[in-house]
């Protein structure tokens, strides 16, 4: 569901992301005055305060003059998240795997969601329930096979991770890692950087060319993971949630 409110001859544009998450696109909002720009953002607080929105803007030239509406509505910014690139036409990983990575599809359901629920406790990217943020992983795949491609982490036949490598649908030689994670007692061993470097290699592997990744500017352990594997940051952007 998407929601466009419109005043004169500007607009605001809310697009459904997930959950309660819309992406805001901002049109004309210039060419207002000073009595016009007063009524849209009435218009737009009044929206978001009914419906809990939040609201993912970011910080490229193009959002300005959007972010300065943002910044005067009721909206406070709550977050911000780091968005990484890499090419992968070069790629290659360094070492040897130390793990073992399984297609959920040799896992039944339950075991699945019981090691994703384990593998985002404390994870500051996460602040939905498990069964909404998985679902929401699997709304991205946008109805293609995806229990093949994403894995569980093993080590010594111990389920520790996940990986959940992520091919775009619209974009033939572009991809991501859905989620990277891994169970509390196997956290601040250096696993991370080797389990998302075999994700990279995972992505090439399926004709991926270039990697985009984020984090929120909070969990330091996975900026750690970007920097070590050479991921270049491009973007950063920014959540917007009405004050509790």
């Amino acid at each position: 569901m998407n929601i466009v409110i419109s005043q004169h001859q500007a607009e605001i544009k809310l697009i459904h992301n997930i959950g309660n998450l819309f992406w805001v696109q901002s049109k004309n909002l210039e060419v207002l005055n000073k009595h016009n720009y007063k009524i849209l953002l009435e218009k737009f607080n009044k929206i978001v305060i009914q419906k809990d929105f939040e609201i993912q803007s970011n910080t490229s030239k193009t959002k300005e003059k959007l972010n300065i509406f943002l910044n005067l509505s009721v909206l406070d910014l709550v977050k911000r998240k780091y968005i990484f690139n890499k090419s992968l036409v070069d790629y290659k990983m360094i070492n040897k795997s130390r793990f073992e990575y399984k297609s959920i599809s040799n896992f039944s359901e339950n075991d699945v969601f019981s090691i994703f629920s384990d593998v985002i406790k404390g994870d500051s990217d996460m602040n939905l329930e498990a069964k909404e943020e998985f679902d929401g992983l699997i709304e991205m795949t946008e109805g293609e096979s995806y229990k093949e491609n994403w894995k569980i982490v093993l080590k010594d036949n111990v389920k520790i991770g996940m990986l959940l490598p992520h091919k775009y649908k619209d974009a033939t030689n572009e991809g991501t890692l859905l989620y990277i994670g891994l169970v509390p007692e196997f956290r601040s061993k250096g696993f991370a950087q080797e389990i998302h470097s075999q994700g990279l290699q995972f992505l090439k592997e399926n004709k991926v060319e270039k990697y985009y990744g984020s984090t929120m500017k909070a969990n330091k352990a996975m900026l750690k993971v970007f920097e070590k594997n050479k991921c270049e940051l491009v973007n950063e952007q920014l959540f917007y949630k009405v004050a509790n």
